[in-house]
């Protein structure tokens, strides 16, 4: 099987990204990207540009995709312009299939335009179970063409083998931009007998007043960010919008790195975690919950390193990211039989239809 993967970053040499943790392997497998239009977007025509650099994605996609037997898009923005102009020229083939789709504001906001793009689409594929339900009500998509696939920790486990240990430092961490609550989290630390670190962007922190004992970094990535995150006493993921799919990438990782957290029960939440158990679940919204929550780890070292342990062991044991690549190519793979059927059926129906004339 002829596979086109639509991603947002460049794959180099011989990598084959997310393909390349299967263990077998007979399938070819392509990339198709678009280089972001500028280096950085000036403020007045920030969503013009961005969202032009995808459209142009689609439309490459579009051109290329004739040639194999199957479409993968990352995620809305990859593969909702290609969707669109399948849906356009009523084309059905290749089938395609959407990875990490998250109904976010855009998405919401263009309702309308979305469900006509996403006929085209053979599958979702959701990180959350409650999004199946949610997305056959909001796009009026059967349940059959949305699959829920837990999400997967990709390189902490490298990083573990790299070095097993890193000394704890004294303070509390906190990293994500998607669907971030750091309002409330300032207000739930403040006058905490702890120091804390903050990283993101700039543009999360918009309107946020940190007390003096949080530490904000901007723009940290990689293994800068993984040192932060092992070296912390504990690790809190407040989110804002309970609607919303995010972040499982830093909840995973803090897993799998056997650290303590506390993170808002939402959608993309709920399905990867036991409250008490393998993290510390607290209602949206809620600077007090958060606070207690926090305290509550802090004065019980031990309950936070058994926490810590527990969720190292789920993570290990339910989150591997060859599982996770296992579970998708299988997906792909109905995707492609279940489209071929469906043709096979409309040619016998046209060579009936010709016969019976």
């Amino acid at each position: 099987m002829r596979i086109l993967t639509a991603i947002d970053g460049i794959v180099k040499g011989d990598d084959t990204w997310l393909w390349r943790y299967l263990p077998q392997n007979e399938h070819e497998f392509d990339f198709v990207y678009v280089k972001p239009l500028l280096r950085s977007y000036p403020r007045h025509l920030r969503s013009l540009l961005y969202y032009s650099r995808y459209v142009l994605l689609g439309i490459k996609t579009f051109f290329r995709a004739p040639t194999y037997d199957i479409v993968v898009s990352w995620e809305a923005k990859c593969g909702l312009p290609f969707a669109f102009l399948q849906s356009v020229l009523h084309r059905s083939r290749p089938p395609h299939v959407i990875l990490g789709f998250i109904g976010k504001n855009a998405v919401r906001k263009a309702r309308g335009l979305c469900r006509f793009a996403l006929r085209s689409v053979s599958k979702l594929v959701v990180y959350a179970s409650a999004e199946v339900e949610e997305y056959e009500e909001l796009f009026s998509m059967p349940s059959d063409r949305i699959a829920f696939i837990p999400l997967a920790d990709f390189y902490s486990m490298d990083t573990l083998r790299r070095e097993p240990t890193l000394p704890c430092q004294d303070y509390v961490f906190s990293v994500g931009s998607s669907n971030r609550d750091y309002g409330c989290l300032a207000e739930a630390v403040k006058g905490l007998d702890a120091r804390m670190v903050v990283v993101g962007k700039k543009s999360d922190f918009h309107g946020v007043a940190f007390p003096d004992n949080v530490e904000v970094k901007y723009d940290v990535y990689g293994p800068a960010m993984d040192k932060f995150l092992r070296e912390s006493r504990l690790v809190v993921i407040p989110l804002k919008d309970p609607r919303y799919s995010a972040g499982q990438t830093v909840l995973l990782k803090a897993m799998t790195f056997g650290k303590a957290v506390v993170v808002t029960e939402t959608l993309g939440t709920a399905d990867y975690v036991e409250d008490g158990k393998t993290a510390v679940l607290v209602e949206p919204g809620s600077a007090v919950a958060l606070r207690a929550a926090i305290e509550r780890l802090l004065d019980n070292p031990q309950e936070a390193e058994s926490l810590g342990k527990r969720a190292q062991s789920e993570a290990a044991r339910v989150y591997g990211r060859e599982r996770f690549a296992q579970d998708i190519l299988k997906t792909l793979e109905n995707a492609a039989e279940e489209a071929n059927e469906y043709n096979e059926g409309v040619q016998r129906q046209r060579r009936g239809r010709k016969s019976r004339s």
